[in-house]
């Protein structure tokens, strides 16, 4: 009996002595103390434009490192305060932060970050009058066409015919521009990575002079993804280009904002007015001095001096 009770204070004091040990060599930096977080990021709403602040506290060996990622995309490094400028609906949704060192990594709970319209709620949907498209066609023909991007359903999508290059729109018709302050999109299932990177973009030519509304850093296939527009031109073409290799995937998208007459005359307008009387009016094409499918007063007046 009396052995065992020795052999126990010696198991105890064993043990005292290593944690001891422990200790010591943890302060003289001979181990690696692994991250604990102490101050957690909480979630940041602000309005469109705004900056948004996320930080985070973390105490372990030196040196730490910081990861910061949006869902599961990596946003930023090395730095407990993430600092978002100029935030847009684009990069709403969850953060967090991993921190690591030499013993090991932590990560933060997550935060949620909220970005609400300048101008409050969306402004309406832009209707539109017809489609437009790369014409490529859809991945093996199937029913996955460029309009399933503005069928309403979001169980839809287009999977376009060649990986890189395609774009799905819509034209806001003859006579019509629109300005937009809002597109809201939903990404294909399964694929939202394929959207990252893609840009929305808005012409007066169908086929030229496209210039960018937005370029996409999220998305999402679970939810509305919004990206607020703050271009005040109209324009009659609107699409969506599909970054490369990702065959064009989308599910839904809505243009939102005004739609007005064209308060300036454009070629087709003058074509319409003039019909066949006047012969050819090919010319007013390059009366369009900046390229925008539209001519100012001076334009239409030396283009009507060629009549």
């Amino acid at each position: 009996m009396g052995d065992e009770r020795k052999s126990g204070r010696f198991a105890v004091l064993g043990a005292v002595c290593l944690l001891a040990f422990i200790t010591y060599v943890q302060r003289l930096g001979f181990v690696n103390v692994a991250p604990t977080i102490t101050t957690q990021p909480t979630d940041v709403t602000v309005t469109a434009g705004q900056v948004a602040t996320f930080t985070v506290s973390a105490i372990g060996t030196a040196p730490l490192s910081y990861q910061w990622k949006l869902g599961s995309t990596n946003v930023a490094t090395d730095t407990s305060t993430l600092i978002l400028s100029n935030a847009q609906a684009a990069i709403a949704g969850t953060y967090t932060c991993t921190v690591t060192n030499g013993g090991g990594s932590a990560i933060s709970n997550s935060a949620t970050l909220t970005v609400t319209s300048a101008g409050g709620s969306l402004d309406a949907l832009i209707s539109s009058s017809a489609r437009i498209d790369d014409g490529g066609g859809s991945y093996d023909s199937s029913d996955s066409t460029a309009a399933k991007a503005f069928d309403g359903s979001t169980a839809t999508f287009y999977d376009a015919a060649t990986s890189s290059g395609a774009y799905t729109g819509v034209d806001v018709g003859a006579g019509n521009v629109a300005t937009v302050t809002a597109i809201r999109y939903w990404a294909r299932s399964g694929w939202s990575s394929r959207m990252i990177g893609g840009i929305f973009e808005a012409s007066n030519n169908s086929t030229s002079g496209y210039v960018i509304l937005g370029t996409i850093s999220s998305a999402s296939d679970t939810t509305w993804t919004t990206l607020t527009v703050t271009s005040a031109i109209a324009y009659r073409y609107l699409r969506y280009r599909g970054p490369d290799g990702s065959w064009c995937n989308v599910a839904e998208i809505e243009f939102r904002g005004t739609k007005t007459i064209s308060s300036r005359s454009t070629p087709q307008m003058v074509r319409d007015h003039f019909g066949t009387k006047r012969g050819d009016l090919g010319f007013l094409d390059s009366a369009d001095a900046n390229g925008d499918g539209q001519i100012n007063a001076i334009d239409l007046s030396q283009a009507i001096q060629g009549l």
